[in-house]
């Protein structure tokens, strides 16, 4: 249909191709991105200092609260006393430190008595 419009060169039919297929190249035993077995994948140091870390700050933290077992009540901010939720004018004495404005941080000794390490 098209022929007569179409110069010489386009309006021959185009030549056979044969391709010549060649195998793929086989792939590695294992992929770039992925260790073999054995082989060391770089995680276990971060996790070594991690927990060295870890193990120095509650060391210092332990040492720091048996020289200072007391912190100020953070229920009361230290005052001793605790405002009515309702009423701006009522206060009592603060039931977690009663009234004392200090408490026990975590991980200080324990008292032995009921005024053991309390402020004097």
């Amino acid at each position: 249909m098209f022929g007569p419009l179409l110069p010489p060169a386009l309006a021959s039919p185009a030549p056979t191709v044969t391709a010549t297929l060649t195998p793929a190249p086989t792939p590695p035993s294992t992929t770039p991105g992925t260790p073999e077995p054995g082989e060391a994948t770089g995680s276990g140091g971060l996790i070594f200092l991690l927990l060295l870390f870890g193990l120095l700050w509650g060391t210092v933290y332990l040492i720091d609260a048996s020289h200072y077992p007391l912190r100020t009540c953070r229920r009361c901010n230290g005052t001793g006393w605790q405002r009515s939720a309702m009423f701006n004018d009522a206060m009592r004495i603060c039931p977690r430190c009663n009234g004392t404005r200090r408490q026990l941080r975590p991980g200080a000794r324990r008292p032995t008595g009921p005024t053991r390490n309390l402020p004097r």
